[in-house]
């Protein structure tokens, strides 16, 4: 930036107070200096709404390949179970899933209203300055934001569910990448319990799949859910960011272990969480009925039965999780 720029922008910063103040100022400052300099002249974005192009800097590579991600879902029907899909499409599925949901993130974060009354937000004005090139024309005020209880996320990886674990996985990777690992808690079920959260640190998609399926143990066998269950509650004993969580079960209910255990798993989880939702891809079936023992253990103990058979059925999902975590779906 120019001393004449930095000049104006400064003695801006400290005169003017509304956009009414603005052409005094600059007729004041023109008549004084002879000339108002033109930030955009010197390769400066235009500062009426820095904001928003810091805010659009901020989404990063990933926000730029949403929309080559979504091509392909032109020619996969969303609507359609993830075991009807041919080969080739299902491979497509992980890619359109993560892509949606990241475009979901984005607008409503960047429909995240700043606060009227509060202090100065520094880190919002470093990005507006390195973004454009000058500091915002208007105070940027923060308030102190509620703190958000976690998501666990809980992907049944045996053998009855290899059709639908990369689409959850990929559901997992989108929410994990666009809230923070903090926020957002990945296990995979299997015989025992893996937490494969740090896999979806990983930029790469499939990269980052293929890691979490490849730690889960028993991939591909039976589950032991009432095991993986119980132990999830044992490690709520121990680490308080898995406590007060909304638990997010996905799995068919087919289970190794007694429906009892499963019940006894689920009651000790519900007085430590904030809910249970299972997602279930057989709910998809209109011909389906809750006729599994350890379903019909399980399910007085449930807050939410839905199901997560098709693309269109993981994005509901995904809105539900961001309602829940207060990122508005409207401005």
């Amino acid at each position: 930036m120019s001393g004449e720029v930095s000049l104006y922008w400064c003695a801006r910063l400290l005169v003017v107070t509304s956009a009414a103040d603005l052409a005094t100022f600059e007729t004041a400052y023109r008549s004084y200096f002879g000339t108002v300099p033109d930030s955009r002249s010197a390769g400066h974005t235009s500062p009426d709404h820095p904001h928003r192009r810091a805010a659009a800097a901020d989404l990063g590579d990933e926000a730029r390949d949403v929309e080559t991600a979504l091509v392909a879902a032109q020619k996969v029907d969303s609507a359609t179970d993830f075991g009807e899909l041919a080969d080739a499409d299902r491979d497509e599925v992980p890619a359109i899933i993560a892509a949606a949901i990241r475009r979901r993130i984005a607008v409503r974060r960047a429909r995240w209203r700043g606060a009227t009354r509060g202090g100065v937000d520094l880190a919002a004005v470093m990005r507006i300055a390195i973004a454009t090139g000058s500091l915002p024309d208007r105070m940027i005020l923060r308030r102190r934001r509620e703190r958000r209880r976690p998501v666990i996320m809980l992907i049944d990886c045996s053998h009855s569910m290899d059709a639908y674990v990369r689409p959850w996985l990929a559901l997992a990777f989108a929410l994990t990448r666009g809230l923070g690992g903090t926020v957002v808690r990945v296990f995979c079920i299997g015989t025992a319990l893996t937490e494969v959260t740090e896999e979806f640190r990983r930029r790469d998609l499939d990269l980052a799949i293929d890691r979490a399926v490849q730690r889960c143990e028993g991939i591909g066998s039976g589950t032991r859910l009432a095991t993986c269950l119980d132990e999830l509650s044992t490690r709520q004993l121990h680490d308080r960011c898995l406590r007060a969580a909304s638990i997010m079960v996905f799995s068919d209910g087919l289970d190794s272990d007694p429906p009892d255990r499963l019940a006894a798993a689920l009651r000790k989880l519900r007085a430590r969480s904030t809910g249970i939702v299972w997602c279930s891809p057989l709910l998809g079936d209109d011909a389906y009925e809750l006729l599994q023992r350890s379903m019909l253990a399980a399910a007085p103990l449930l807050d939410g039965l839905v199901t997560a058979h098709h693309a269109d059925s993981l994005i509901t999902i995904a809105d539900r999780v961001l309602d829940g975590l207060g990122m508005p779906a409207h401005a």
